[in-house]
C-alpha cells in the first residue's frame, strides 16, 4: 500500500461511488476497483460494500479512514518540509494554473519571468481548478491560479473576472436567443466537464439554488470534447466568455446567462505557509505586470 492507494481509498469513501471517484482520479473504474481490492487484501478486511446503489464503507472502512487521513497528513508534512528546503537551496518556484487562466494572464509571462530571473527555476502546469487548490493545500505547488477557491484555506488575490456562457448548437431551441436562464436549460441535454472544474460547480450550484435537476448526458475532463458533442447536436454545454471567441465550430453560438454567472480568477497561496524568496519574487512580478 502506498500514499496513492490511500488517497484513492479516501476518494472512494468521500464520493461513495467507484465510477465517480474514478472519473475524478482519471483512472478506469476497473483499475480503481482493483486498487481497493488490493488494499482490502493487505489489511485483511472488507472496506466497502459495493452495490448498484453505490459504494459504502463497512465498519472496517470507517475505522480505517481516520488512520488513512493521518498517514496522508504526516507524509505531506514531511514532503512539504523537504521540498521547501530544496526550493530554498535551488531557487525553484512551482505554479499551477486552472485551465483557461493563462488566457487572461498574458500567456507568455512565465517565459518573460524566467528571462528576467534566470537564477530561478520556474515549474508550472495546467490543471483543473480543484486540483490546483488541492496541490497548493498539500504544498506541492507554491502558487496557484484558480476560480472560486476555499478562502478558509488560502490567501487570495483577485486577478480577473470572466463570465460563464451557455453554448447552443444550431438545432437547439435556444440558438437564436439573446440570453437564457438557468431554470430554462434544466431539461436541455448538457455535456459538462467534471466537478473538478469551477465552471461546472458554479452551474450545478445554480441548479440547486432553484431546486432543479439538469439533464446531463456526458461528464468529461476537457472542453474540446464537450464542444465536439455540442457541434454534433448531442447536447449543449457552457464556456467562459474569453474562450467563446475561438470556436472551431460554425454551428455553435455562445449566449449569456440572465443570472450573469461570474468566474473569478484568483492567485492563491496556502494560508500561513512560508514562501521562498523565488515565490515572493514571482508574486511581485505578477502584481507589477498584470
Amino acid at each position: 500500500m502506498n500514499t496513492r492507494d490511500i488517497r484513492f481509498f479516501l476518494k472512494v469513501y468521500e464520493s461513495e461511488s467507484i465510477n465517480v471517484a474514478a472519473e475524478q482520479l482519471y483512472i478506469t473504474p476497473q483499475g480503481l476497483s482493483n486498487i481497493i481490492s488490493k488494499i482490502e487484501e493487505e489489511l485483511g478486511a472488507e472496506l466497502f460494500v459495493r452495490s448498484r446503489a453505490g459504494t459504502y464503507p463497512t465498519e472496517y472502512g470507517k475505522a480505517f479512514k481516520p488512520h488513512a487521513e493521518k498517514m496522508i497528513d504526516h507524509y505531506e508534512d514531511a514532503l512539504s518540509e523537504l521540498r521547501q528546503i530544496r526550493d530554498e537551496k535551488e531557487g525553484t518556484v512551482r505554479v499551477g494554473y486552472a485551465f483557461g487562466a493563462l488566457n487572461n494572464l498574458a500567456i507568455d509571462f512565465p517565459m518573460r519571468f524566467q528571462e528576467q530571473f534566470q537564477h530561478y527555476k520556474l515549474e508550472y502546469m495546467e490543471l483543473p481548478d480543484e486540483v490546483v487548490e488541492d496541490f497548493v493545500d498539500r504544498g506541492e505547488l507554491d502558487i496557484g491560479f484558480t476560480a472560486c477557491p476555499d478562502m478558509s484555506k488560502f490567501d487570495a488575490s483577485l486577478m480577473y473576472e470572466g463570465h460563464v456562457m451557455f453554448v447552443a448548437h444550431d438545432q437547439s431551441r435556444f440558438y437564436h436567443r439573446e440570453s437564457v436562464s438557468v431554470t430554462e436549460i434544466c431539461e436541455e441535454p448538457l455535456t459538462l466537464r467534471n466537478d473538478n472544474f469551477a465552471t461546472t460547480r458554479m452551474l450545478m450550484q445554480e441548479f440547486e439554488k432553484y431546486g432543479k435537476t439538469p439533464s446531463v448526458l456526458l461528464r468529461t475532463g476537457g472542453i474540446i470534447r464537450s464542444l465536439a458533442f455540442c457541434s454534433e447536436n448531442k447536447g449543449n454545454t457552457i464556456i467562459l466568455d474569453f474562450l467563446a471567441h475561438n470556436f472551431r465550430y460554425n454551428n455553435l453560438r455562445a449566449i449569456p446567462f440572465v443570472e450573469d454567472l461570474i468566474w473569478p480568477l484568483y492567485m492563491i497561496t496556502k494560508k500561513g505557509w512560508p514562501l521562498s524568496k523565488a515565490a515572493w519574487d514571482f508574486i511581485d512580478y505578477i502584481n507589477q505586470n498584470q
